[in-house]
């Protein structure tokens, strides 16, 4: 029997509002899998990290409005920096901190872990704050001095000449949050795969291929994926912990409907 062709957008509907039919796209082959992964990895990366930061910008009007009114004000001399205050504030998981009462930022400066551009007196850098086996550690990307960046009599209305380096650590953060999103969500099918192998199998008496299980997984995962992006895009109005067990239940009803409808067609074939 030929095998029904589906492009990415059906894999997609059908994900959402057919869940009957998830175990017939499971069947499409790797190729369209991949193109799958990619495509909801990229739209959940987007909604979750991409709005939000545009939605910062815009509400201090702009980064040159930021610059101008909300960042402590900078100056520079003899290529040491000063700022009248500290600051800090964080832009859809980049965290920018300035300091200039110090050269170096040690971990016991920081408040939350996360990726930084940090600013100190002396120099621009940006670096990871992780929690490890052993403690905290700050673990550095790139550092520059702040005389190569910033001239002598820079003041705030310069600013826009760093935006750049901002979108240069946002484009690396970005990049981070997605590929540690594609892993979350191989993750979680890998799971409900083990659940559907052992247990439901079981229970309808059923061999299931750990091929086909993992697919299926994969697009039954798209509404909890949704959920949780969804609920990031608007500032979590949702405690992070509930959407993913509201995903979580929902992605293992899916899967279960999905496989025993999938068993009733077949019984009917028979």
């Amino acid at each position: 029997m030929e095998i029904e062709r589906y492009s990415i957008l059906d894999c997609f509907k059908v994900s959402l509002t057919k869940p009957k039919k998830i175990v017939d796209i499971s069947e499409q082959g790797r190729s369209v899998l991949y193109r799958y992964v990619i495509f909801l990895v990229l739209l959940t990366s987007i909604a979750m990290y991409v709005i939000p930061a545009v939605a910062t910008v815009a509400g201090f009007g702009g980064f040159r409005k930021l610059f101008t009114e909300t960042v402590p004000e900078l100056s520079v001399s003899d290529g040491t920096l000063t700022a009248d205050k500290r600051f800090e504030m964080v832009l859809s998981g980049l965290h920018i901190y300035i300091d200039t009462t110090v050269t170096d930022i040690t971990a016991d400066d920081l408040t939350s872990h996360g990726t930084y551009l940090g600013v100190t007196s002396n120099k621009i850098s940006m670096f990871t704050f992780t929690e490890g086996f052993s403690g905290d550690s700050i673990n550095q990307v790139y550092s520059l001095k702040v005389s190569d960046v910033l001239y002598d009599g820079f003041t705030n209305s310069d600013l826009t000449g760093v935006i750049p380096i901002i979108y240069i650590a946002y484009i690396f953060v970005l990049v981070l949050e997605i590929l540690l999103n594609a892993v979350k969500y191989l993750l979680l099918a890998l799971i409900y795969t083990v659940l559907i192998t052992t247990f439901l199998a079981s229970a309808t008496n059923r061999h299931l291929d750990t091929v086909e299980c993992f697919r299926a997984s994969c697009y039954a995962s798209t509404w909890q994926m949704l959920i949780v992006s969804m609920n990031a895009a608007m500032a979590y109005p949702v405690p992070a912990i509930f959407t993913v067990m509201a995903g979580v239940a929902v992605s293992i009803g899916i899967i279960t409907y999905a496989f025993k409808g999938d068993e009733l067609s077949r019984d009917e074939d028979e």
